[in-house]
């Protein structure tokens, strides 16, 4: 599992500075693949170590974790959209290809 977060969070770094696509594609690919790995082994250490009656409710506050960072996310990062230029959120990441797609077509 540690190993796996650590490919997960090596693979992230790296995806801000990939300059082509299928590379890209494929790092997401060992990061889903990564991901998998750590998910598995701590969906089973919590049904090893959690008491039956309350299983339910262990998996339920985790799944309510898991889906409110997407909203969170956007509440954070929409609003500092409006603040910060995409271009300077596209160069924090990294990425030249994204700068260039990032702007604006007609000035």
């Amino acid at each position: 599992m540690t190993l796996s977060c650590l490919v997960t969070g090596s693979c992230t770094v790296i995806l801000g500075i990939v300059p082509v696509f299928w590379m890209y594609l494929f790092i997401i690919g060992v990061v889903g693949l990564s991901i998998s790995f750590y998910n598995t082994p701590s969906t089973v250490l919590l049904q090893e170590k959690v008491e039956a009656e309350y299983l339910g409710r262990v998996f339920g506050v985790l799944g309510m974790i898991s889906s409110s960072m997407m909203p969170l996310g956007v509440l954070i990062f929409g609003p500092m959209a409006d603040v910060i230029q995409i271009e300077s959120m596209l160069i924090v990441i990294g990425s030249k290809d994204l700068v260039e797609a990032g702007k604006p077509k007609f000035e």
